[in-house]
C-alpha cells in the first residue's frame, strides 16, 4: 500500500512539473506555437491530448483568445512583500489571466510610495478605500505569508 501511495505522489509531482514546463514553453517560445499551428494530423493529436489533460493549447490559437486589458478585473494586492510580488508578477506575465493588479497596499513605510513589479505601493489606513475607489479597484486580494508576530508580555 505504501508503494502505491509513493508512486501516486511521484506521478502527481511529475505531472505538475510537466504542466509548468509546457505552460512556459508555449507562452514564451514562438517556434513551438508556430510548429503546432501547422494543421497536420500529428500536431492536432498532440495538441488535443495536451489541451485535454492540462488545458494548455500548444498552437497560436491560445494567443488569439487573450482577454483584452480593459475587460480584466482590477485588483489591489494587500502586502507588497515576497508573496505579493510573486502574485503580481504571475498576473502580469500570464496573458490569459482575468485579473489585472493596479496597486499594492502595505503598512511598511519603506515600501510605501515606491513601486513593486512596476505597480505603486499605497499606504494602509484611513483613506485607503477612497484611493482604491479612484483606481476603480473591483477586488482585493490578500498576499500575506504570515501574521504579524505578537509580542510576549512578561
Amino acid at each position: 500500500m505504501a508503494g502505491v501511495v509513493a508512486i501516486s505522489c511521484l506521478g502527481c509531482i511529475i505531472l505538475r512539473y510537466l504542466y509548468t514546463f509546457l505552460f512556459e514553453l508555449c507562452t514564451f517560445n514562438g517556434r513551438v506555437r508556430d510548429f503546432f499551428g501547422k494543421r497536420t494530423l500529428l500536431t492536432r493529436i498532440v495538441n488535443t491530448l495536451v489541451y485535454r489533460t492540462t488545458g494548455i493549447s500548444l498552437s497560436t490559437e491560445a494567443l488569439v483568445n487573450v482577454m483584452p486589458d480593459q475587460n480584466k478585473i482590477r485588483i489591489a494586492i494587500i502586502g507588497a512583500g515576497r508573496m505579493g510580488a510573486m502574485l503580481a508578477e504571475e498576473l502580469i506575465r500570464n496573458p490569459n489571466t482575468v485579473y489585472k493588479p493596479v496597486c499594492f497596499v502595505d503598512v511598511n513605510k519603506e515600501k510605501i510610495g515606491r513601486q513593486v513589479c512596476g505597480i505603486d505601493v499605497l499606504p494602509a489606513g484611513q483613506g485607503t478605500k477612497d484611493r482604491l475607489d479612484r483606481l476603480s479597484v473591483q477586488e482585493v486580494v490578500f498576499a500575506l505569508n504570515k501574521a504579524p508576530e505578537e509580542r510576549a508580555v512578561f
